[in-house]
């Protein structure tokens, strides 16, 4: 019997093995590059619970240091290896700056100015479109852009959302090596969305927002087979003739919507984040006349596959008109609050990992583009402490992360500041 139970067990890893190799050597490949992310997601999870420790935000006493000056900057992060931060404009322009000295204008990385639309938008003020928001792949040799380009001289309001990838040669961008990977038509210039990151299971993430100013007249909110209202999660590596391919595990990779679409139901996430320990994917959305509201989609609860935000069924945590039935994946915010004078728009931040602030180790920064206070958020169970840091700062339109986990926050007026402690 023994001698049997050896032998099926034989023959069944045997088929197995078979199988496995008749595979092809790609196939193989995806098999190992699946099994390495479900292991690191794994890391991740028992890293993240040792991680969870809240804030002690009644210690934190933070001040800006200013480390540089641009016009009209609107998003700003660090590429791997590299000890400067980068600095977008609205109008088209990355430069790299210096965090420890202050220098000269530098000269810009990147220049497309040429190529975006900024519906003549004046340096320092509001306005959603132009360079929207960019990111460095891991190895730190490509850099990913969206923007807003003129999409017809007819209707000069629309725009047509542009996401492009360059190839690094050095400390410079290469133009030749331009490669357009998405492109969203939209009838008006607002709520573009626009944020760039890369996840930790090492795919690009995106955003765009639901393309129109108030409610949501184009039913786009609900809508998982239009791109717009959405996080989307994509592999950048082309796929035969396309420019880019879809994960096997996104939502609707198999059908019932788009297959780019990680979460929809949102307004205009103008800015995201993921939690460098933990892999928890942070969203600040941007409310219509009622509420601001913070998202988390937590990694160890599938990081948001196919999440539902509610919008525009709901705007924060209260549903919208005589709907009160909350749809299929429902995850509701973990803050909101009150857009009322002084506050009008969220401006998403990052939870923070560094070290030179210990007391504010583990809490979520936050902004209003109109109120300007620095926040702190720390999650402790079901209880949320959110504080002023006691800190203002005229418009500010991103943070930015670097790669020891020091935050920095960047004003539309040119400055760009580093967070420490006082």
């Amino acid at each position: 019997m023994r001698r049997f139970v050896w032998f099926l067990l034989g023959v069944i890893v045997g088929v197995a093995g078979a199988a496995y190799w008749a595979r092809g050597p790609l196939t193989r490949l995806d098999d190992v590059e699946s099994g390495v992310r479900s292991l690191q997601a794994q890391l991740r999870s028992v890293r993240g619970n040792l991680a969870r420790r809240p804030a002690n935000l009644k210690d934190v006493v933070v001040r800006l240091q200013r480390v540089a000056n641009v016009i009209d900057p609107v998003d700003a992060g660090s590429r791997p290896g590299d000890d400067g931060l980068y600095v977008a404009t609205r109008p088209g322009k990355i430069f790299k700056v210096s965090t420890t000295r202050r220098a000269a204008e530098p000269d810009p990385v990147l220049d497309i100015s040429r190529d975006v639309d900024t519906q003549k938008a004046r340096a320092g003020t509001g306005g959603e479109a132009g360079l929207l928001g960019f990111a460095f792949s891991s190895d730190g040799n490509r850099l990913y852009v969206t923007y807003t380009e003129e999409w017809s001289e007819k209707s000069p309001e629309s725009v047509k959302w542009t996401l492009v990838e360059f190839r690094m040669r050095s400390d410079v961008v290469d133009l030749a090596s331009r490669r357009r990977l998405l492109q969203v038509r939209k009838e008006k210039p607002h709520h573009n969305g626009g944020a760039v990151r890369f996840g930790p299971d090492g795919y690009l993430y995106t955003s765009i927002g639901d393309g129109w100013p108030f409610g949501d007249d184009l039913e786009t909110g609900q809508d998982p087979d239009d791109l717009l209202g959405n996080i989307i999660r994509i592999d950048p590596r082309p796929d035969g003739d396309k420019p880019y391919s879809i994960p096997g595990d996104n939502p609707f990779a198999e059908g019932g919507g788009r297959p780019e679409i990680w979460a929809f139901g949102l307004r205009n996430p103008w800015r995201f984040s993921f939690d460098r320990i933990t892999g928890d994917l942070w969203i600040a959305d941007v409310g219509d006349r009622e509420h601001e509201e913070i998202d988390i989609l937590e990694a160890a609860r599938g990081g948001g596959r196919g999440a539902n935000l509610g919008w525009s069924l709901f705007e924060g945590n209260e549903p919208r008109g005589d709907e009160q039935v909350e749809p299929d994946n429902y995850v509701a915010p973990i803050h909101t609050y009150r857009r009322r004078k002084p506050y009008c728009a969220i401006i998403g931040g990052f939870l923070y990992r560094g070290s030179a602030i210990p007391s504010l180790r583990g809490a979520y920064l936050y902004s209003d583009y109109c109120d300007g206070t620095l926040r702190a958020l720390a999650i402790n169970g079901d209880n949320v402490n959110d504080r002023s840091l006691d800190i203002e700062i005229a418009t500010p339109s991103s943070f930015a992360e670097d790669d020891e986990g020091e935050l920095y926050v960047i004003s539309l007026q040119g400055d760009v500041y580093k967070i420490t402690a006082a």
